[in-house]
């Protein structure tokens, strides 16, 4: 049976408007799902003691980050621009509900590695139903489900809030606010959230050149010449959305898959990892990039595979495109505050010729390898260019737009022939501690909430214990099944569950 609480916060909030930032209003108009799980055993404390220092943690939260407490405002005169509003009623609050199941037992999941189809199976919209994002809409939800052995904490925020290391800023400082609940001696100072007012007024600023970088994958056209004959093959706009206007929001039921595409995951060892990131590493001293990321590895690694699988050329396709998402609170001049919570996110975009990703060389255990050190350097590079000069030079032509002009993409991430990553690995999930009773997650698991979500899609997971990395992978089944038959790939990747 399922409670539901309206947890206050811990000090009264100042009512507020925040506008996002231009480059904000154009996130993803959906939710983020995560399913932290915890092991509990006979002497752990009982659900009520757990959930009370979820909602005395919670309270708290809400302080440091206002929005979580926000509605959002999208009304027919701000022309798709989104507003976060912060009411000033005195029953405004984040809802924490409660449920308890009798199976099937965290054992029994946890020796399917808690894979998405097990959880949605067993425990469907009983994890968590999020709301549509609407004006008027929450923008935060959590869910404690207790079962045999373990609790289920799942954490839903709209993307209109957050992007991934935003998500994590909410789950750390929670986590941070509940370990101090449960100690009233250790209780700390709560955050100002004035530094992070600061932060999203960085994300305004302009400069005056309003030239992208290389690898910047935007356009802007006229919107209502999308997929017309003078401009970009398959343009894909990213208009401002606006959102349909009701008294209330009704809360639906996530559908976690999509008609078109199917989910699994896949665990690369520390041991794979350090192998890939030699193979792809620079061959020489001449190369103008001298130093590559295991990630960089990693990702060119899954460009190319998945490049080869799919056979880009032979639909037309005469390059294979890599979009990296990235987190650009460090990258930013000065940096922006490490907990600040929005969308600070920026998207670099890399291209190869599709025939040099799918002949006889990359197919061979022997010699695929061939190809690694200049598909990573092209990702590093990317990286690189995305900078302030970039970041600033992009929101100069956003907030110079004509009305008639829209932000666009000649390919959208995720759409043939694209490749998205989105990294979460240095989030810190497995080693974030949140008290007594709980201490730290065993898995995370990310839930899709939104049925066109695009496909071709990695999502690296936090970071294992033992330095090992999970990546949930997105495609159609075909390609899927494709993958899974790759003795390339699988020489380093272990399926770990659908």
């Amino acid at each position: 049976m399922a409670s539901s609480d309206w947890v206050q916060p811990a000090l009264p909030l100042k009512p507020q408007s925040v506008l996002l930032a231009p480059f904000e209003q154009y996130a993803p108009r959906w939710w983020m799902i995560n399913v932290l799980c915890f092991p509990l055993s006979a002497s752990s404390s009982s659900p009520q003691q757990i959930v009370s220092q979820l909602q005395a943690g919670l309270s708290r939260t809400m302080v440091e980050f206002p929005l979580l407490v926000g509605r959002v405002d999208n009304t027919p005169e701000a022309d798709g621009k989104i507003l976060i509003r912060v009411p000033d009623k005195p029953a405004a609050g984040v809802e924490l509900s409660q449920t308890e199941h009798p199976s099937p037992t965290y054992a029994q999941l946890k020796a399917r590695h808690f894979c998405t189809s097990s959880l949605t199976t067993a425990f469907g919209s009983d994890l968590l139903s999020v709301p549509e994002v609407i004006h008027g809409s929450v923008v935060f939800r959590a869910r404690a489900t207790f079962i045999p052995g373990g609790l289920l904490l799942t954490l839903g925020v709209s993307h209109a809030i957050a992007d991934g290391e935003g998500f994590a800023v909410i789950q750390r400082a929670w986590a941070r606010n509940t370990r101090e609940a449960s100690s009233a001696e250790h209780r700390g100072v709560l955050f100002n959230p004035l530094a992070f007012d600061q932060s999203r007024a960085r994300l305004w600023k302009s400069n005056e050149t309003g030239t992208l970088c290389r690898s910047s994958p935007y356009i802007f056209v006229d919107k209502h010449n999308i997929n017309s004959s003078d401009t970009p093959p398959k343009a894909a706009p990213l208009t401002l959305q606006k959102l349909p206007t009701k008294e209330t929001s009704p809360y639906v039921q996530p559908p976690f898959t999509s008609k078109h595409g199917m989910r699994c995951i896949w665990y690369f060892s520390p041991e794979k990892l350090q192998e890939l990131k030699a193979l792809a590493s620079p061959c020489s001293e001449e190369d103008p990039i001298r130093w590559i990321s295991t990630f960089d590895a990693l990702t060119a690694f899954l460009w190319q595979r998945t490049a080869f699988v799919r056979q880009l050329s032979g639909q037309g396709f005469m390059h294979a495109k890599c979009f990296v998402s990235m987190n650009i609170r460090p990258r930013l001049q000065p940096p922006l505050h490490p907990e600040f919570l929005g969308n600070a996110a920026d998207l670099s975009l890399v291209q190869h010729p599709s025939a040099e990703l799918e002949n006889e060389q990359t197919s061979d255990l022997a010699t695929f390898h061939k190809a690694l050190p200049k598909l990573a350097r092209q990702i590093r590079a990317g990286i690189q260019g995305c900078n302030t000069a970039h970041y600033e030079s992009l929101i100069r032509i956003i907030t110079s737009l004509p009305s008639e002009k829209t932000l666009s993409m000649d390919t959208l991430p995720g759409d043939e022939p694209g490749l998205l990553l989105t990294d979460t690995s240095k989030t810190g999930t497995y080693a974030t501690d949140w008290g007594t009773g709980l201490q730290c997650p065993q898995t995370s698991r990310f839930l899709m909430s939104d049925p066109g979500i695009p496909l071709n899609i990695f999502l690296v997971l936090p970071q294992l214990p033992n330095g090992g990395l999970e990546l949930l992978a997105f495609f159609r089944q075909e390609v899927m099944d494709k993958l899974a038959e790759d003795k390339v790939f699988c020489r380093f990747a272990e399926f770990r569950g659908d």
